[in-house]
């Protein structure tokens, strides 16, 4: 047991510096582990020993495995889904399923460890076989590697303070997540967890409210949702969730994308000549194009996307490929997502029910993760909740990782209140 307080940052040793050598300065730096994207922030000086939170770099959360005997690379999205898990865990083989049905094939497949006890491992096309403890391993290690450059003077990283989601989030995975870190280079006791929601909440000053200030968190990034009412405590750790928080790991804004990759490839069905299926380069053309349409749609009403060359022309001697233009509306897009938007309306008030509360018992919500920026997700979490989410100078994606960072110096904000903690060791018997 003891063990695993210090795992989740219930040591009472916090600082912002450690000292493990006497040549190097030693800091520590915040990570948000997202399924899509990794940012990594550290506490920068700026002048008269006043500290502020920076994201110094935003991470793809993709590792490229190679074999010794090929140049080959296999990108491996979403690894940090697989640490910790076991190859029968619900939610690996929704993962498996999710991959099958996907209008693209991914260049791996999950599997049973043989070596590992039954956990999930990444096989990649050409056999090779690779623990998701040590694709994290090493994608830490870049991170720490890139803070020490950044801060400079002969500084090395011993400490870190690293986000998880509120639901769903096992003590096994937070086994491993340390011994990852570890591996990867950081001091044992000096690698904290904090909730991903009490880190958003503190990247906005909210440890600063009143006793009994409920929170409504909604993240919303590009592989889940997570929902979660925060109330403000004075014991440890600040904030503690109120009833149950709500995820839903498979929605995200890349299921926004399949639906876009769905609709561009029905039209170029109805409307080019094509002998032949679209080869994975094109699908993975396709995918970026409905991605940028999406991002341009947060800001216009109307973007027009351009699938090059995959039409047959008639009138080209040849039958030379051409473009296909597809204009698409803000409108049009919010019909083909609207059943993503009730999903994500039906979390909402699940986790409003589950904690015996109504819209008017929230006093402030907070929208975050990459997705707050498209107007739909704004408008429907708006009418939920019967007010608007906070906007502040911080990027909706950034606020897990600034918040990690800043609970540095907010003791009583880094790790998990009790209440919470009786839950996850509920949650493993």
């Amino acid at each position: 047991m003891d063990k695993l307080w210090k795992i989740l940052g219930m040591s009472s040793n916090r600082a912002k510096s450690v000292v493990v050598n006497n040549q190097k300065k030693s800091h520590f730096i915040g990570i948000n582990l997202g399924s899509t994207n990794s940012y990594l922030a550290i506490l920068e000086n700026e002048g008269n020993n006043n500290y502020k939170p920076k994201v110094i770099k935003k991470f793809p959360s993709v590792i490229y495995l190679k074999g010794n005997d090929t140049t080959t690379l296999n990108p491996i999205y979403g690894f940090k889904r697989f640490v910790g898990r076991n190859f029968n865990d619900l939610i690996i083989q929704k993962e498996i399923m999710r991959n099958k049905i996907l209008p693209f094939t991914f260049p791996y497949k999950i599997v049973k460890s043989k070596i590992n006890e039954g956990e999930a491992w990444v096989e990649t096309t050409y056999g090779h076989l690779c623990s998701p403890v040590k694709m994290l391993q090493g994608f830490l290690a870049k991170m720490i590697e890139t803070a020490e450059n950044y801060i400079g003077d002969d500084s090395v990283v011993a400490g870190a303070v690293i986000t998880y989601p509120p639901a769903k989030f096992t003590v096994s995975v937070l086994e491993a997540t340390l011994e990852a870190a570890v591996m990867a280079g950081l001091v044992k006791n000096y690698v904290f967890t904090i909730l991903e929601p009490i880190a958003v909440a503190t990247s906005y000053g909210l440890q600063k409210e009143v006793e009994g200030t409920l929170v409504a968190v909604v993240d919303l990034g590009g592989r889940s949702l997570d929902v979660s009412i925060l109330e403000r405590v004075n014991s440890y750790t600040c904030f503690k969730t109120k009833g149950r928080a709500v995820s839903e790991m498979f929605l995200g804004g890349e299921d926004f994308d399949n639906i876009l990759v769905a609709y561009f490839l029905n039209k170029i069905t109805n409307e080019c000549s094509i002998t032949e299926e679209l080869s994975l380069s094109d699908l993975q053309k396709i995918r970026r194009l409905a991605e940028q349409a999406k991002i341009h749609l947060s800001s216009a009403g109307e973007t027009e996307i351009i699938l090059p060359f995959v039409c047959t022309s008639d009138t080209v001697e040849g039958g030379a490929e051409k473009h296909l233009n597809i204009k698409l509306t803000r409108s049009k897009f919010e019909s083909l997502v609207s059943g993503l938007i009730d999903r994500i309306k039906l979390e909402c008030l699940s986790c409003l029910k589950d904690a015996g509360l109504s819209a008017k018992d929230v006093d402030k919500v907070l929208l975050v993760g990459g997705m707050a920026r498209v107007p739909i997700v704004e408008k429907v979490v708006t009418e939920i909740f019967e007010k608007s989410p906070i906007r502040g100078p911080i990027a909706p994606d950034e606020a897990a990782a600034l918040g990690a960072t800043a609970a540095l110096y907010q003791r009583g904000c880094v790790g998990i209140h009790e209440s919470d903690f009786k839950a996850l060791c509920e949650e493993r018997l």
